[in-house]
């Protein structure tokens, strides 16, 4: 049997009676050590006329370190009030009642092992070869409905000191049940919980927060969800219509045109691969090492069909016989033919605008000069 150095000169029974000694010593040194962090849970701006609920979440992040093959329990207490409840503040002392779940339903409340109701979760992290162990949990939100009387303004609640208490050891050494209290490790981990209550008045919809969302209102399930009547529009109103589309359509001319209804194939996209020396895919135009599209073809004929399609769907409602009627319309279409030839494709009141048909009469106008209509000098 090997003996240490130390104790080679010393009876086995010393030897004997220091072992439990050196036991303790070594069971001290490799006690689990864990750090923790819980992230700032916020509802953002909340209109509490609507009476609905809304939901925010924070993430606890733990890191532990131990012997290898161990596992470490942790049991996160965030301490609750006697009636299940938690509340956030404003400066006058205003309340907004939440509170803190640990599963996606808002269902199973996130309270404290030493609550004689309301517990809370336990954790249990695996201790790695590398003697490391570590993840995430969600801490779910929700604040409460049917608030309506909240006053506006900053709430907010923290919960710290002996109310965020995180026991922890090995699991070997007991359960979240009855709480590690002298062996295990217990540290603070505050958590702040803030909610802006605005004031929008009775009717409005509720405006969810970035990180937050709402449940659906039980209340809708009976509305009536039929679409309004359309709009009526006035003549200067389907006019600036008809200008807002020919401004659109000559801002995305130039971008249809290169890239159709297909983005052009990247060297970095996940599903492109080389074929021929060019880079091609289930969902991008083929481009060669220069990026340039190797059928560009291909790419014009994408470009002019939907443009196409674009065109038909918005003459159906703006051709100029239906926002002016067939008179006017048939009017302008005549003196349009006059000024320029019988078969000019600007000159239909099905197929153009009226801004369509008069931009056509006046270059025709134009270019007649002297010859031209005498409509074309009195207009």
């Amino acid at each position: 049997m090997r003996i240490f150095p130390r104790l080679a000169g010393l009876p086995l029974a010393t030897i004997f009676l220091l072992a439990p000694l050196f036991r303790l010593a070594h069971a001290q040194d490799s006690a689990p050590k864990c750090t923790f962090t819980i992230s700032s849970i916020s509802f953002g701006t909340v209109d509490v006329k609507n009476g609905r609920p809304y939901d925010a979440t924070g993430t606890l992040t733990y890191a532990c370190t131990g012997e290898p093959r161990e596992i470490v329990r942790i049991c996160p207490s965030l301490g609750i009030a006697a009636d299940g409840t938690r509340v956030m503040t404003d400066p006058t002392g205003n309340k907004l009642v939440f509170n803190l779940y640990s599963d996606p339903s808002r269902i199973t409340v996130w309270g404290s092992w030493y609550d004689k109701s309301v517990k809370a979760p336990s954790i249990d992290v695996p201790i790695s070869r590398s003697q490391t162990g570590g993840g995430t949990a969600t801490i779910y939100a929700r604040l409460d409905p049917n608030q309506q009387s909240a006053a506006t303004g900053v709430y907010t609640s923290v919960i710290k000191g002996n109310n965020s208490a995180f026991a922890y050891d090995y699991a070997s050494k007991g359960s979240c049940q009855s709480p590690i209290k002298g062996a295990g490790a217990r540290v603070s981990v505050p958590v702040s919980i803030t909610a802006r209550v605005g004031d929008r008045g009775p009717s409005s919809q509720p405006i969810v927060a970035p990180d937050a969302t709402h449940t659906t209102d039980p209340g809708t399930a009976n509305v009536n969800t039929a679409p309004p009547p359309p709009e009526k529009k006035s003549l200067w109103q389907k006019m600036a219509d008809n200008a807002k589309y020919q401004q659109q359509q000559q801002n995305n001319a130039a971008a249809k045109t290169q890239s159709g209804s297909k983005p052009l194939c990247k060297m970095s996209d996940s599903d492109v691969h080389l074929v021929d020396g060019n880079w091609a895919g289930p969902n991008c135009i083929a481009v060669d090492a220069n990026g340039k599209p190797v059928h560009p073809e291909e790419v014009q004929q994408q470009a002019e069909s939907q443009q196409t399609q674009q065109r038909a769907e918005y003459i159906e409602s703006h051709s100029c016989m239906t926002t002016m009627g067939a008179d006017k319309a048939n009017d302008l279409a005549q003196k349009c033919s006059r000024a320029t030839t019988g078969s000019h494709a600007g000159c239909s009141a099905q197929q153009n605008t009226c801004d369509e048909i008069r931009d056509a009469t006046q270059h025709g106008c134009d270019r007649l000069g002297a010859s031209a209509p005498d409509f074309c000098f009195t207009n």
